[in-house]
């Protein structure tokens, strides 16, 4: 499994996402330098709506509907969760 750490850390110094809401593009970034070693979004219900170990600093949620979404980061030695909003 791609997330295998139960290590979590909700500050807002580990990560940042943005805009949120968000219309079509997610822009990711680490504060300080950490690789992202992967990636997963799954929406409300629980389904994986986006998952790759090659993240390239953005994300389009484009053609996704409108919701909540949940996004989980790989970082060393731990992950980050964050919630996003899907507007049209």
């Amino acid at each position: 499994t791609l997330f295998p750490y139960t290590t979590l850390f909700r500050s807002n110094a580990d990560l940042q996402i943005f805009p949120n809401p968000v219309k079509d593009l997610i822009q990711i970034r680490t504060v300080n330098g950490e690789q992202i070693e992967a990636l997963r979004i799954v929406d409300g219900p629980g389904r994986v709506v986006f998952e790759t170990t090659q993240v390239g600093g953005a994300v389009s949620v484009a053609g996704w509907k409108q919701g909540v979404y949940f996004v989980e980061i790989k970082l060393p030695g731990k992950s980050v969760h964050r919630k996003i909003v899907k507007s049209n």
